[in-house]
Order: structure tokens, then sequence, then C-alpha cells
């Protein structure tokens, strides 16, 4: 298990490299909130501003259904976590209604097509702070999210053990 863990690390890692070293860019041109770093709606009724888990979801603007089932789903589910879905351009007057009503929406600062897949988890990756994880998932996903956080927990059990 101890070498699962390493080689999903040096994955990341290069993942991370390559991504730098292409020069890909996106930039966010709308977000849900005013300030500086992208805030999201967070699940958790805890007023602290520590987050433990950021889930970022790819999502497109033609999506609204979808966004709307994960919000009603597993997006309610209590805890110190947030949930941001990741769109890209066009956006339309939905979106933007969107935007103001639930405050987890954020737009790159590029074309939504497949190709700009990649830019869009860029995106994610300018945006890490201080949360101790971040998720990223596609709006046709189930995320599970008691399991996510037991996969959390036992990662750290492991870690304190070693």
């Amino acid at each position: 298990m101890y070498i699962n863990q390493i080689n999903i690390q040096l994955f990341q890692l290069l993942f991370i490299i390559i991504i730098y070293s292409i020069g890909i860019s996106g930039n966010i041109i709308s977000t849900s909130t005013t300030t500086t770093t992208p805030t999201t709606t967070s699940s958790s009724t805890d007023t602290d501003s520590y987050v433990r888990l950021r889930i970022y979801t790819l999502s497109s603007a033609r999506e609204e259904q979808r966004r709307n089932i994960i919000r009603n789903t597993w997006g309610k589910y209590p805890g110190n976590w947030t949930l941001t879905f990741i769109l890209a351009l066009p956006i339309n007057e939905a979106v933007d209604r969107e935007i103001e009503e639930y405050n987890d929406i954020i737009v790159g600062d590029f074309v939504d097509t497949y190709r700009n897949i990649t830019s869009k988890s860029v995106l994610i990756l300018k945006m890490f702070d201080t949360a101790d994880y971040h998720f990223k998932t596609d709006s046709d996903t189930y995320v599970n999210i008691p399991n996510l956080f037991n996969i959390i927990n036992n990662q750290l059990d492991f870690m304190s053990h070693t």
C-alpha cells in the first residue's frame, strides 16, 4: 500500500511538472465571489475559515441540471468541505444566475472544448490554497463523501504509523 501511495504522489508531481513546462494558460474571468482567492459555498456549518477538503467538479454551461442534481444529492453532505464547479467560455444568462444564487462556480478564461479539459485542471492547480486535500471530479460522477473522508482518515492513520 505504501508503494501505491508513493506512485500516486510521483504521478501527481509529474503531472504538475508537465503542465507547467508546456505552458498551458488559463485565467479566472468570473468567480462567484469578490475576493481574489476563489471561495465557494461550503457544506460545513462551521464558521471557521479552515477547509479540510475542496472538491472541484468540471462542468459546462449547458449542464445546469447536472449541477443542480449534485447540489441536491452528494453536494449537501455536511462536513468541512467545499464544492466548486469549474466552467469555461461561453457562459449564458442561466450560468450568471447560478453564480449569483449558489456562489459555487468559477469560469476560466478559455473556450470550453475537449482539448481544454487540461486547462480546467490547470485552473484548479492555480486555486490550491490551505485546504488539506483537493479532489477533482466531473459532473457525471457521484462522489460518496463519507467514503472519501474515510479514505482521507485512513491515509492519515497509515501515514502516522510509518
